[in-house]
């Protein structure tokens, strides 16, 4: 399978493996390789961000930075103001709601985040004071998000529930959008959750109290989209207060901002949902510059696609999302051939969000794609894993995860 690329290299390609042996592999196997190398894991120190290290250095990528943070869903909703805590009830008296927009702008001035050097080293700062840094030299910046507390899991409705996390990326790049003076330099924010329409426009939080209680807190918008507003809401605050040199970002609650497409975790059963956020890392890291023909075989037609360069230049990030997936699925690629050849004269379906009618109608037929092949998250999980874990790969990684700096 490596007969393509020279042996030479760290490592090969991740659609290489795409032709491996598939049937020898269990998502058994593979989930207790996940546990055994901390595939999936919320520790900052962990695999998968020593290896997106070693990719961008590979690629000699010195203008583009990735870093890994952490939002705790229960931080924020505490301090919404349909959520009221003994502390809350004691002080009803004094201005409820300026002292929670307070404590939630201090707890996100305080969110760390993680990353590797050029020297992969392993470094931290607070998310707000490093982005801003990066965001001053012109960096493209992608985070991988984990939402903690994200959603409680139950099988049935006597079930206690398991409070779950979950994986998500943030794409923050230069933007032609101003805010607030027009003088000062802006990005754009992009939020890329592989739930998609599932939870783009749930307006619930259910938070966890105790094994048999729960509080619904409701909101106006979707749960991410509210938690992703208040954050950039509080950085630009958080600059303005602080920083004599600054970038402002730039994020509302459209399509243009996030992911509102398809559910690509539909029939995962295996909670899977880290692997997407480094697929759209790794596409961006080791194809930035890139342009595409897909062609499509059955109807014969084909159609030039632009470099990823080229979509986060014209701030194009759901195609740059349906590029990376039209490559390893032919299905989803047909499918999304077929609906960028059709001129959208639909209305707006969803208002919130600007998503047309052509659009949601794209968006379940990729559904019904996914729930069609039982094979999908094994093919895509085969290849996650092995791409990661391959020999010379695998060796560098493990020796910089334990890395200390003062050594």
């Amino acid at each position: 399978m490596y007969s393509n690329y020279r042996k030479d290299e760290l490592y090969y390609p991740f659609h290489s493996f795409k032709k491996s042996n598939l049937k020898k592999s269990t998502m058994k196997q593979m989930l207790k390789d996940v546990e055994k190398y901390d595939l999936a894991s919320c520790d900052f120190e962990n695999y998968v961000n020593v290896a997106s290290s070693m990719i961008l250095k590979h690629y000699n990528h010195k203008n583009i930075s990735v870093l890994h943070t952490n939002i705790n869903y229960d931080d924020v909703f505490k301090q919404h103001h349909n959520y009221m805590d003994y502390h809350d009830q004691k002080n009803i008296g004094l201005n409820t709601k300026k002292v929670k927009k307070e404590r939630l702008q201090k707890m996100f001035d305080t969110v760390e985040c993680a990353w590797y050097d050029k020297n992969q080293r392993f470094k931290q700062d607070t998310l707000f004071n490093k982005i801003n840094k990066d965001m001053l030299q012109g960096k493209l910046i992608y985070i991988y998000l984990d939402l903690e507390n994200y959603t409680i899991e139950k099988e049935n409705e006597q079930d206690d529930g398991v409070i779950d996390s979950h994986s998500s990326s943030l794409i923050l790049y230069p933007s032609k959008k101003h805010t607030g003076n027009n003088m000062i330099k802006t990005y754009s924010v992009y939020h890329f959750n592989p739930h998609g329409t599932d939870t783009v426009y749930d307006h619930e939080y259910e938070m966890y109290i105790s094994r048999k209680r729960s509080k619904f807190i409701d909101l106006e918008v979707g749960v991410d989209r509210y938690v992703i507003n208040k954050m950039v809401d509080a950085y630009n605050h958080y600059t303005e207060v602080y920083e004599e040199k600054f970038v402002s970002l730039y994020y509302d609650i459209t399509k243009r901002h996030n992911y509102t497409s398809a559910n690509l975790q539909i029939s995962d059963e295996h909670g899977v949902c880290y692997i997407y956020p480094f697929l759209v890392f790794n596409e961006i890291a080791t194809k930035y510059n890139e342009s595409y023909e897909f062609h499509h075989f059955r109807r014969k037609f084909s159609r030039n696609i632009p470099s990823y360069k080229t979509l986060i230049q014209k701030e194009d990030i759901n195609t740059l999302i349906f590029v990376v997936l039209s490559k390893y699925f032919a299905s989803i690629k047909f499918k999304y051939l077929e609906f960028i050849e059709q001129t959208d004269y639909s209305l707006i379906k969803i208002p919130s969000t600007h998503v047309t009618e052509k659009e949601d109608n794209f968006d379940i037929e990729i559904e019904g794609l996914i729930n069609e092949n039982k094979e999908h998250y094994r093919y895509i999980h085969y290849m996650y894993m092995n791409y990661l874990l391959q020999p010379l790969f695998k060796k560098k990684a493990l020796s910089l995860i334990d890395y200390d700096e003062q050594v």
